[in-house]
């Protein structure tokens, strides 16, 4: 890795241990006190208790002037040969052998010196307490030249050192018949006498190894120091010590077993620590290095290591150094091209390896079979295939397997069929891959055939239920038929609970093993996954699909199929804005249908059905509400005849959304309750996200801003959860308007950028024109005109471009508002006028008012009598409309207050006598709208936010004073 690659860094990396370092912190300061600490540091290999120990060493260091570190490791190849080396090796250091081991990590600089001023000390100690320790555990010549330059010579204890070292062969270890017992007290003593001069700390790592004579010496000198300032630290591979050679039992285990009974919990157990902080540890290491990695990245890998410290480390470092991770411009850490997940690094092989050698030829098998199933593996399978006992195999896998080497971990246990199946799992992933990795791939392929047949026959009328499995087998094992069945029926249980990406990808493989003359096949998956493509909004993938579809349909000579397809593309056609193909479509799906006269009543009255929905929306979009409308009466009757459900839910939120265009609230939500009930019939809420649109639509439309915004969270959920991409464009335009219209600008503009960049990325033209009108709104209100009017151009090109005169008309109106508010009168009217012939053109009541509106404006700042002649015939078609529903005041701000206050202001200049009238009843809209609203804050930013509601509570004031 670059400059400071993982191999590198995990000597200086050490991450999510805070509360085995405090535990360690508190046996050190019991120590300090005069109370002769033990700590027993256990866990499998590579999961840091090296690192934990030099950590601790280098913190208690820095935290305790005197404090003096002294460390021993056993060997795995001199261990068992020679004895006491972790003793020996820690008595070397504290007689000051310090030169050879500045290499080791654990002595660093300042420990050094403090052990080379103990030397003085350590040694008249050693001499008077512990004699027989020299030549078997010290050198007695090197302990004499090194102590020879300071000491006084004439001295008792040096004279005595010097006839201790004056042996043939001085400089090396002399083997000497010493009683161990002899042996074990020196020693003791030894360390009691140096923790009167400086408190200890002596740490033994890799005790696993140690000889049976340095284990008892551990025992006995945790059981003779009682008083002692001496924390003793041992650590072991819990793995290695539950079985010892041969299948005994490991003399530390013994040992370890009655220093417990003797002390009590004095283990740290990292075997444990790793499965509790597993990802708080992945999360942390990740983190010490600038990287743009994300929550997906940090899943996988924690899921593929199990937070293992030397697995973590060394998958990231080959990461790293095959490109998986590269470095961007930045020097951030990303993810390259392709993530291998499947490769197992060098380091981690080695220690795989090293805790599967010592399990027997039958489980390895054993553990072959598990891999081949996957991280997850049934018993019963391996015990079926190996022909032996699965209670037996279960009793080997939760001992031996999982208590024991920590290799597996169990799941659950089900009944399938009347028949158990016990699930266990590799812990953690790693694992599999590497044995997995290690099979012979010719050999694989009968393996996958063995594991899925008797998976298929475990399974039985059950067997779709774990469909992954058994095509991820049959592809591997080279039946082409079987797998394409099972990719089919896991695509459609990934779609039932909407993990999209995943039924996809299975649908491709399905068609990928589905032969090409098997047509009817081939449509069936290809309706399948366009209809995700369709959901995520994937539109080049759906276009393909689509393309094949139709070819499919044309050589079935299928009418129904043809129509099928006819539709979707008219559904592709609205979703991406282009409305009158979208109607084009849905004729021609109609046609087609009509002209087949086919028998089959109920699957011709679906498909009548979901064209007349779709070609009633593209109407929708282009204005014309009353065609719209007859189109989805006409979509509801085909839908009840069929007996569809489905379509009838969705052409009364059609019905819905119309009567909400009129203005026709009360109507608007009959239908949408219509809509839900219809829904709840087929038991399914998830389909409810366009009604519970609905009604916040109508919801704020009268004012009831709470509702509205509860309705639009109640959607997006929904919508979220089953990845619907233009649903949730769709939920997050109206809650943005909700927010602007309530004076929440910042959040309204925040949450509308956010669906705009989802709208562009799906191609929805229809919501982006949408988007961009309201954030030319935001704009407007916020008192940013330059920006407003850009929106507003931007948001009419959209519009144009895709036919839709309701958007076309909007943008003209904001555009007018804009260029009015900037001093521009001609070409705010020239605006105005094109909106009103926009809003002639098509039969939605309400939407020309705003232009009508515009207009009066600008007549009455004109101030001539033709100017005062136009404002009035505009008033008049607004008094006209105000007296047709006299609820509408209630409507939206730009087609609500705004112009009510437009009207009243021209009333009374013109000299009308219901101006009064008008005032009250936008007056009384106001406040009824801001007393809905709890939060009281929310409430002051709604009355005084706008420049209208504000003129509306002045004029009333001015007019009717303070009642």
């Amino acid at each position: 890795m670059a400059d400071n690659s993982p191999l590198e860094r995990e000597t200086s990396i050490f991450v999510a241990r805070d509360a085995e370092l405090a535990r360690l912190d508190g046996y050190l300061a019991a120590a300090m006190s005069g109370r002769t600490q033990v700590c027993l540091v256990s866990g499998s290999v590579g999961t840091g208790k090296t690192a934990l120990i030099e950590a601790f060493a280098a913190r208690a260091l820095a935290q305790q002037q005197d404090l003096v570190v002294a460390t021993g490791r056993a060997d795995a190849y001199m261990g068992h040969g020679e004895p006491y080396l972790p003793f020996r090796e820690a008595l070397d250091l504290l007689t000051g052998d310090v030169e050879d081991k500045l290499a080791h990590r654990s002595v660093n600089a300042e420990n050094r010196r403090r052990l080379k001023n103990l030397l003085g000390v350590s040694a008249q100690v050693l001499v008077e307490n512990g004699p027989d320790l020299v030549g078997t555990f010290v050198p007695g010549t090197a302990l004499w030249l090194k102590v020879g330059a300071t000491a006084l010579k004439k001295t008792n204890w040096f004279k005595a050192l010097e006839n201790l070292s004056d042996a043939p062969g001085q400089g090396e270890r002399q083997v000497k018949s010493v009683d161990p017992g002899q042996i074990f007290e020196q020693y003791a003593n030894v360390v009691a006498q140096l923790a009167e001069r400086a408190p200890l700390v002596i740490a033994l790592d890799d005790l696993h190894w140690a000889d049976a004579d340095s284990i008892a010496l551990l025992f006995r000198l945790c059981r003779r120091l009682t008083t002692s300032r001496v924390l003793i630290i041992a650590a072991y591979r819990s793995d290695e010590v539950a079985v010892g050679p041969d299948d005994q039992r490991h003399p530390l285990d013994k040992a370890t077993a009655e220093l417990k009974r003797y002390f009590g919990d004095i283990t740290i157990d990292l075997d444990q620590a790793v499965a509790a902080t597993g990802q708080e540890f992945v999360s942390a290491y990740l983190a010490s290095e600038p990287n743009r990695l994300d929550a997906g990245f940090h899943r996988q890998l924690y899921q593929h290591t199990g937070g293992h410290p030397l697995f973590t480390v060394e998958s990231l470092r080959a990461m790293q150094e095959r490109g998986d991770l590269v470095q961007d411009a930045g020097g951030f850490w990303v993810a390259g091209r392709k993530l291998d997940w499947d490769r197992t690094p060098e380091r981690v092989e080695g220690a795989l390896a090293e805790r599967l050698q010592r399990v027997d030829k039958g489980l390895r098998e054993g553990l072959e079979l598990a891999s081949v199933q996957g991280v997850q593996f049934v018993a019963e399978i391996i015990a079926g295939l190996q022909k032996g006992d699965a209670r037996q195999l279960i009793r080997q896998l939760s001992s031996e397997l999982q208590d024991r080497r920590r290799l597996v971990e169990s799941v659950d246990t089900q009944r399938v069929g009347g028949q158990r199946v016990s699930r266990y799992q590799f812990a953690p992933k790693v694992i599999q891959a590497y044995i997995y990795g290690g099979l012979d791939q010719v050999e694989l392929s009968y393996l996958h055939e063995d594991v899925g047949l008797a998976l298929e026959a475990l399974y039985g009328a059950q067997a779709d239920e774990i469909a992954g499995q058994l095509a991820r087998h049959f592809e591997r094992a080279g039946l082409p038929d079987k797998a394409a069945h099972y990719f089919g029926a896991a695509g459609e249980q990934a779609a039932a609970i909407f993990a999209t990406e995943t039924a996809i990808d299975y649908f491709t493989q399905a068609l990928a093993l589905t032969p090409e003359k098997d047509l009817r096949a081939r449509l069936e998956l290809l309706l399948k996954r366009e209809s995700l493509h369709d959901l995520r909004g994937h539109r080049p993938a759906q276009r393909d699909d689509l393309d094949q579809l139709a070819i499919l349909a044309e050589r079935l000579a299928d009418p129904a199929a043809q129509a099928e397809v006819a539709v979707r593309r008219a559904s592709l056609a609205f979703n991406t804005g282009d409305s009158a193909a979208a109607q084009a479509h849905a004729e021609q799906a109609a046609a087609r249908l009509e002209a087949a006269g086919l028998d089959a009543r109920e699957v011709t009255g679906r498909l009548l059905a979901r064209a007349h929905i779709v070609w009633g929306w593209a109407q929708y979009q282009q204005g014309c509400l009353s065609d719209a409308s007859q189109q989805q009466e006409l979509a509801l009757t085909q839908a009840r005849g069929a007996n569809d459900l489905e379509s009838e839910a969705s052409a009364l939120t059609g019905l819905g959304n119309i009567a909400w265009g009129m203005g026709d609230h009360a109507r608007a939500t009959e239908h949408f309750e219509a809509a839900l009930a219809a829904n709840s019939r087929l038991g399914d809420r998830r389909r409810q996200w366009k009604v519970l649109n609905g009604l916040g639509l109508v919801a704020q439309s009268t004012g009831e801003f709470g509702r509205a915004l509860a309705h639009y969270a109640d959607a997006l959920d929904i919508v979220q959860r089953i990845g619907d991409r233009r649903g949730e464009t769709a939920v997050l335009s109206n809650q943005s308007q909700a927010y602007a219209e309530t004076g929440q600008f910042e959040k309204a503009r925040s949450i509308a950028d956010r669906a705009l960049e989802l709208a562009r990325d799906i191609g929805d033209q229809a919501s982006e024109a949408i988007l961009v009108a309201n954030l030319a709104d935001i704009a407007y209100y916020s008192g940013d005109m330059d920006l407003a009017k850009r929106r507003a151009e931007d948001a009419f090109a959209i519009s144009h471009r895709i036919g839709d005169r309701v958007g076309q008309g909007c943008a003209l109106v904001t555009r007018g508002d804009v260029l009015l508010a900037q001093g521009q009168a001609s070409a705010a009217e020239e605006a105005f006028t094109q909106a009103l012939d926009v809003w002639n053109e098509i039969d939605e009541p309400f939407g020309a008012l705003g232009a009508h509106a515009g207009l009066t404006r600008v007549a009455l700042r004109q101030g001539d009598e033709e100017a005062r002649r136009k404002a009035g015939a505009h008033i008049g078609v607004i008094k006209q409309r105000l007296e047709e529903n006299p609820g509408w005041g209630s409507g939206e701000v730009r087609l609500g207050l705004e112009i009510l206050l437009t009207a009243y202001r021209a009333m009374v200049e013109l000299g009308d006598p219901d101006a009064d009238l008008v005032l009250q009843h936008a007056h009384q809209v106001l406040q009824s709208r801001a007393a809905r609203l709890d939060d009281l804050e929310l409430r002051r930013c709604y009355l005084d936010g706008f420049a209208a509601h504000r003129a509306l509570q002045a004029a009333f004031t001015q007019r009717f004073g303070d009642s």
